[in-house]
């Protein structure tokens, strides 16, 4: 079995559902939730627990995914009272009733962040809770993420907009169609990527070949 390149001092929680091959670099840090094959996590990016990648995702160094948000809504913005190893030794802390970080109201988005497959996130972006990345979308470097990106869309700055769109609606529609990273990687090794509109001919071919 093909097996994942995992650096000595990065850390994979147990939990964590992983597609075999992934690439993580020095010191980066996934908490759980899933990941696809072939997806790469450069040096420093942090992907927290609730976060589910697809496959020939990239990370870039020293991306925070999914991170903890503070209660804005409440009288003081600190954890002091919501988890208790921030001051373990504290007997105030440790003995005072604790408080549950809850969504600000009027917030509709859940907790989970969904990232799509063949996505690049540039160094040092964050993407908050509950956002969704499209297929095949561009995550400009030091963007702050706060909504979700539709497939395919090159996004940046702070909080990111889109800026264009990788390819024209009847190429995206096609790769979205065609969905090549679910092919055998046997298959995917032969397409000639530097040429999206070869590649989408040959998987249109595998495609009527299967249904014959």
């Amino acid at each position: 079995m093909t097996t994942s390149t995992i650096a000595k001092s990065a850390l994979v929680k147990p939990e964590t559902s992983i597609e075999h091959p992934i690439h993580v670099g020095p010191n980066a840090i996934i908490q759980g939730g899933s990941i696809g094959r072939y997806s790469f996590v450069n040096g420093g990016t942090i992907i927290f627990g609730d976060t589910e990648i697809g496959r020939f995702t990239t990370f870039a160094r020293n991306c925070q995914i999914g991170g903890v948000e503070h209660p804005t809504h409440y009288l003081s913005t600190s954890f002091f009272r919501i988890s208790k190893n921030w001051f373990p030794d504290d007997p105030l802390s440790q003995s005072a009733p604790p408080i549950r970080n809850t969504p600000a109201p009027g917030r509709k988005r859940g907790n989970r962040v969904r990232i799509g497959n063949d996505v690049w996130i540039g160094a040092s972006a964050i993407v908050l809770k509950g956002v969704s990345i499209g297929d095949g979308a561009v995550i400009g470097a030091g963007s702050v993420v706060t909504k979700d990106v539709p497939p395919y869309a090159i996004v940046g700055g702070n909080p990111a907009r889109i800026i264009r769109m990788r390819f024209n609606n009847a190429t995206i529609e096609a790769l979205l169609r065609l969905k090549w990273w679910d092919r055998d990687p046997e298959f995917i090794a032969t397409l000639p990527l530097d040429d999206v509109e070869a590649c989408i001919r040959l998987l249109s071919e595998q495609v009527s070949l299967a249904a014959e």
